[in-house]
Formats: C-alpha cells, sequence, structure tokens
C-alpha cells in the first residue's frame, strides 16, 4: 500500500521540480507607495503583482462614507512610455444553462408513456463595458487588464540554465530597466475629481532551477496534515515567468 500512495508524492514533486523560474522584483519609483499600498484620505489602493507575467491591476479601497466613482476612461496603463487605455467600449456575453424538472407524456398505438425528464434551456445575455465603476462606502474593487511581461528577458550576464551554484542576479535602475510601468488613476468623491500615478520599475532578475525556486513546506489545517509546494520569492513586489530547455 505504500508503493502505491507514494507514486503519486514522487511524480508531483519531480513534475514540480522541472524547469526554470526567471524572477522579477519590482520598486515604486515614489516615497508615496509602501509594501505596494498607497493609501489617501479617499481610498486605498495596493499592488500585488505576483502571478505568471506579473500581474499590473490593482484593487481600491473606499475609505470614506460615501460612494467613489472611477473613471475608467480617463484611467491608463502606461508601460515604457506607451499608454494602454482601461476602457475600450467594449460588449461581453455571457450564457447560462439552466436545467428543470419536466414532464412529457408519448402516445404509442394509443397506451401512454408518461416520462419525467429534464429540460435544459441556455439564456444569452450581453453587456457593456461601463466607463464609469462605482465603489460603495467602506468597500472595495479590483481592476485586472494588464500583464507586465508574458517573456522570458534575454541578457548577457543571465546565465538562461543556471546550476545551484550559478545563480546570479542582474540590477537595475530606473534608467537602465527593461520595464517600467504605471497606473494612472482617475476617481471621483463627493464631487470631487483626482488623478493619481504609480510608479513602479523591474529592479532586478534573475534564473533559477525550479528545485530552488519550489520548496516543500508542511502544513496543518485542522485534524489533517499535508505537503505543499511554496515559492521562495513569493511577494507581492515579485511575479515570474515559467520556463524549460525546450523553449
Amino acid at each position: 500500500m505504500k508503493k502505491y500512495f507514494l507514486l503519486p508524492i514522487l511524480y508531483l514533486f519531480m513534475s514540480c521540480s522541472t524547469g526554470y523560474y526567471q524572477i522579477y522584483k519590482t520598486l515604486p519609483v515614489t516615497e508615496t507607495i509602501v509594501a505596494n499600498v498607497y493609501e489617501n484620505q479617499d481610498c486605498r489602493i495596493s499592488y500585488d503583482f505576483w502571478a505568471e507575467g506579473g500581474d499590473a491591476g490593482f484593487s481600491i479601497y473606499n475609505k470614506t462614507n460615501e460612494p467613489v466613482t472611477v473613471y475608467m476612461d480617463q484611467s491608463f496603463y502606461i508601460v515604457n512610455g506607451t499608454a494602454y487605455d482601461y476602457f475600450q467600449a467594449r460588449t461581453f456575453s455571457s450564457s447560462q444553462k439552466q436545467t428543470t424538472a419536466g414532464y412529457y407524456g408519448t402516445y404509442l398505438y394509443g397506451i401512454s408513456l408518461g416520462s419525467a425528464g429534464a429540460v435544459t434551456s441556455e439564456n444569452a445575455t450581453t453587456y457593456q463595458e461601463k466607463a464609469h465603476i462605482v465603489i460603495p462606502a467602506r468597500s472595495s474593487r479590483s481592476f485586472r487588464e494588464y500583464k507586465i511581461n508574458l517573456n522570458y528577458f534575454e541578457h548577457c550576464d543571465l546565465k538562461k540554465f543556471p546550476g545551484r551554484r550559478q545563480i546570479q542576479p542582474v540590477n537595475f535602475s530606473r534608467e537602465t530597466s527593461p520595464s517600467v510601468f504605471s497606473n494612472s488613476i482617475t476617481y471621483s468623491v463627493s464631487g470631487k475629481s483626482n488623478t493619481v500615478v504609480h510608479d513602479f520599475y523591474v529592479s532586478e532578475i534573475k534564473n533559477l532551477p525550479a528545485g530552488d525556486e519550489l520548496k516543500k513546506v508542511r502544513l496543518q489545517k485542522c485534524d489533517a496534515r499535508f505537503q505543499v509546494f511554496q515559492h521562495q520569492n513569493l511577494s507581492p513586489a515579485n511575479f515570474y515567468v515559467k520556463y524549460n530547455q525546450n523553449k
């Protein structure tokens, strides 16, 4: 029994320990952002880049007792000097299948064959993208649209397939960074509008084997104990690109 139990775990360990990770560390340009959080008297805007390719989105918490309106048609994602619209006047559609119990009767040669069955119908709904998003008092909303970088970054000082003793990060200033990105967010509260711009840049990149990035940790939930793989560089200020020797 132990052999059959250990095989899936061994396979999981081998699959999670292959490949490589390119880890990106970021820094804010201004001192108004602390631990990837900006705060003023109206709202708290937080960033969590940790995702494959980097999640450039943000969350806004309304600190006031009045609604906050975010003007998506006046808000932009900017990377290396190029601005991209958050509002694109798109039309979205969604469909929902609904299954209900039904009863139908079939007459065959004068004999009633009554049967119970299920009737499935599908309803499609279309809706327009909103130019203005309202956040009620003392609540939050998340805005997700763009990735920071999905592609492996080539650099002469970065060994693409390093061994454990060959891991060497490359550091950048704002002027030399391969990726300088920002969110320009316009909102209003109590009739007063405000625009905040949050700038970040990639300050460090390093390559490392998956076995050095993912480590097994023991967790316990209630009476259950289990092991999971945990990223060693997990941080709201970091993100990653995964690759292998065939890529």
